[in-house]
C-alpha cells in the first residue's frame, strides 16, 4: 500500500502539467496544429502548438509535436529544446527518445555525455517537474492523513488491519517525500538546462577576451552552473557541457528548457 499511495501522488504532481487536454480552447489549437502538420503546414502547426503553450499548458505530446514542428523547419535548437522538456516529463517515452536521437545526430560536433547513474535521469525528471516544494506539499499532505487516522483510531477505538496498514503506509511514504524534498533543494546535480542555439564558443571566463577553451556547436545541452549581469540584464552564462567541462557563454547564445 505504501508502494500504490508513493505512486498515485507522483502520477497525480507530474500529470497536472497536462490538465490542459481537458479544456476546450487548448484542445482545439492542438488538433488544428496536428491536423496543419498532417497537411504538411509546419510552420502553421507550429503557430497552432505555440498559442497553446503560451496559454501555459504542456505535455508530452505537446512537447513532442512542438519539437516535430521545429525540426521540419530546419530549427534544430528548438526541436531538441522541446524534446527535452518531453524526456523530462517521460524520460522512457520511446517517441520522444527517438525523435532526440535523430535531432542529436544533426549536431556537427557533438560532445560526449558523462554517463550517469541508472537512477539519475528519473531522479533529475521528478526534481525539475514536482520539485522540492511539489514533493514537500505532497509529503505534508500524506503525512496529515497519517496523523488524522492515528486521531481517528485513538478517538473512536475503531481500527483493524486495513486501518493498521494505512496509518503506517501514510505516515511512512509521507516521512519518506519530506527527506525527498529536502534532498531535492539541496542536491546541486538538478540545474537548470539551456540548448546552444548558435554556434559558440566556450570561454574560460565571463568576458570577449577569455581564451576559448572549445568550440560548442548548435543544438548542445548543457546545464546553467549560474550568470553574470550587467545591470538588470543577463550577459553571461556559466554552464556546464555534457562531457563535464565547464565555462562561460554568451546568454543570447543559450535559450533555457
Amino acid at each position: 500500500m505504501r508502494t500504490l499511495l508513493l505512486r498515485v501522488l507522483l502520477l497525480s504532481l507530474v500529470a497536472a502539467p497536462m490538465a490542459w487536454a481537458q479544456t476546450p480552447e487548448a484542445l482545439a489549437a492542438f488538433d488544428t496544429g496536428n491536423a496543419r502538420y498532417q497537411a504538411g503546414d509546419y510552420q502553421g502547426a507550429l503557430d497552432a502548438y505555440t498559442e497553446v503553450l503560451e496559454a501555459g499548458y504542456g505535455s508530452v505530446a505537446l512537447y513532442l509535436n512542438t519539437g516535430n514542428a521545429h525540426y521540419r523547419l530546419d530549427q534544430l535548437a528548438q526541436a531538441i529544446r522541446f524534446y527535452e522538456r518531453a524526456r523530462q516529463l517521460d524520460p522512457g517515452h520511446e517517441a520522444v527518445v527517438h525523435s532526440l536521437e535523430i535531432a542529436q545526430s544533426r549536431i556537427e560536433e557533438p560532445i560526449s555525455q558523462v554517463p550517469a547513474p541508472f537512477w539519475r535521469p528519473t531522479w533529475a525528471a521528478l526534481v525539475r517537474q514536482v520539485g522540492a516544494i511539489g514533493l514537500l506539499v505532497g509529503g505534508l499532505l500524506i503525512y496529515g492523513v497519517g496523523l488524522a487516522l492515528v486521531g481517528h483510531r485513538v478517538w473512536t477505538g475503531a481500527g483493524g488491519d486495513w486501518h493498521r496498514r494505512a496509518r503506517a503506509a501514510s505516515l511512512r511514504v509521507g516521512v519518506g517525500l519530506l527527506a525527498l524534498s529536502f534532498f531535492a533543494s539541496v542536491d546541486p546535480g538538478v540545474r537548470p538546462q539551456a540548448v546552444v542555439q548558435a554556434p559558440t564558443s566556450l570561454l574560460e571566463a565571463a568576458e570577449p577576451s577569455s581564451p576559448a577553451l572549445r568550440s560548442v556547436s548548435t543544438g548542445i545541452l548543457v546545464e546553467v552552473m549560474g550568470t553574470e549581469t550587467l545591470g538588470t540584464e543577463v550577459t553571461w552564462t556559466q554552464v556546464r557541457l555534457p562531457n563535464g567541462q565547464v565555462g562561460w557563454l554568451p546568454a543570447t547564445a543559450l535559450i533555457d528548457v
